[in-house]
């Protein structure tokens, strides 16, 4: 532009141009790759650097863990949902940390019979973080 200084300022996903005369330039929404899941009889849905917490797996803190059985990935070109696109897809992860979560308190009684009993219980659980989603 001859003689005007253009100055930019972002508002949300889009950039506003002042003093041109193109107006709102729309950037390319990406959003960032996610997959779902299946680990512990229970569904996840993760992203990479994620930390989640599933039930117990046997492996020591700083190791690696593939988690294959992948439900859905969702790339920039659409989601994938396919069982023979999914076949090579895995989530690979780090454990980070084995612990016990809160404890839950279980209390039984009958009433007028003198019969108590109280119990607690502490699940384990393994904390991972997802390093990589591979879909080939």
């Amino acid at each position: 532009m001859p003689g005007g200084r253009v100055t930019a300022f972002t508002r949300g996903n889009s950039v506003q141009a002042a003093g041109s005369r193109l107006g709102m330039i729309q950037l390319e929404n990406t959003r960032p790759m996610y997959a779902v899941v299946k680990t512990g009889g229970k569904q996840y849905k993760v992203a990479q650097d994620d930390v989640i917490r599933v039930e117990k797996i046997e492996q020591p803190v700083g190791e690696t863990v593939e988690l294959d059985q992948v439900a859905l990935v969702a790339k920039d070109d659409g989601i994938v949902v396919e069982p023979s696109a999914l076949a090579n897809a895995k989530v690979i992860c780090q454990v980070t940390q084995q612990d016990k979560r809160k404890k839950v308190i279980v209390h039984k009684r009958k009433r007028r019979k003198g019969y108590q009993r109280t119990h607690g219980h502490r699940q384990a659980f393994t904390e991972l973080r997802v390093r990589q989603i591979v879909t080939e």
